[in-house]
């Protein structure tokens, strides 16, 4: 990575509002949003393969292909950018869809770097491994929340956060039955 997007990594992390403005700031066109959402996608994919080759368990513990899954992370980010358009608009928000792509591609890439990090402390410390598990999603969820403040102009933090939680628990029930549709009865 390069020294300034470090910076706005860091930025990000420190001033998550501040950091995502700088983002959105540099008002990139289709060609590079495409960019950023490729490079989110990408990056996640690949620390996953190295965090299981660090951990001493081989790739093939995934039932999936390294491209599987990187087409996985690519849907699963375009599916979360529409939620936070569709239900920001719904509360009364003012961010484009454009600009909910943006914000989660750069909320990928921002988790990647500290997820980055925090796999060397884990690998020094293993210890630690669950206490900064916990910490990554807390930091995720507070960085979301911001993001999502400053995308749709929103000024009610908890309500943000609550608006996140019940999206989630709402998508996944809907997304579990639909899933449940296609797979069928399971033997338990």
């Amino acid at each position: 990575m390069s020294r300034g997007l470090l910076s706005l990594v860091a930025q990000s992390v420190q001033d998550p509002r501040a950091g995502l403005r700088a983002i959105l700031d540099l008002e990139p066109d289709a060609g590079e949003r495409g960019a950023f959402v490729g490079v989110a996608a990408i990056l996640p994919t690949l620390l996953i393969f190295l965090t299981l080759g660090l951990a001493g368990q081989a790739p093939a513990i995934l039932p999936v292909s390294p491209l599987a899954l990187l087409l996985v992370q690519g849907g699963a980010l375009l599916f979360m950018s529409a939620l936070a358009f569709g239900v920001g608009r719904w509360r009364g928000g003012r961010g484009s869809f454009a600009d909910c792509v943006l914000m989660l591609s750069w909320l990928q890439i921002v988790m990647v770097a500290v997820q980055a990090g925090l796999l060397v402390v884990e690998i020094a410390l293993p210890p630690l491994g669950p206490v900064i598990g916990i910490l990554a999603m807390v930091l995720m969820l507070w960085l979301l929340t911001n993001f999502l403040m400053e995308v749709h102009g929103f000024t009610h933090r908890g309500l943000v956060l609550v608006s996140i939680i019940g999206t989630t628990l709402g998508a996944s029930i809907v997304l579990g039955i639909i899933t449940s549709l296609f797979m069928g009865p399971t033997n338990v």
